[in-house]
């Protein structure tokens, strides 16, 4: 059991915080995961995304499909990535969505 997340911030309705489990704390770790900067965090500077080498890389949606994949290979209940859509906008501006397929086939989305 987790803390459920929006945007890093543990949501609490009712004064109650609000707990996820299993799938929806798979898909949070995921995402999370994804949301941060390879080296940004001190304590694991393999956690992350290698964002820079994408954003400077005329090969951006290459070497984001190489990124996700090394970060997803890390989630042994992952088994593949059924859908991967990328967009970077001119303004350097990154979506990702991820359809993860799940070693029970179950599928979560987790967007970027």
């Amino acid at each position: 059991m987790d803390f459920k997340l929006d945007d890093g911030d543990i949501i609490i309705e009712n004064f109650n915080i609000v707990t996820i489990d299993n799938k929806e704390q798979l898909a949070q770790n995921i995402q999370e995961e994804l949301s941060v900067w390879k080296n940004e965090w001190f304590a694991n500077l393999e956690y992350g995304v290698d964002w820079l080498i994408i954003l400077d890389s005329k090969q951006g949606k290459t070497k984001a499909i190489y990124e996700v994949n090394r970060v997803i290979k890390k989630y042994k209940d992952i088994k593949k990535i059924g859908t991967f859509n990328y967009t970077l906008t001119k303004d350097r501006k990154y979506t990702l969505t991820l359809e993860l397929i799940t070693q029970d086939d179950t599928a979560l989305i987790v967007e970027v």
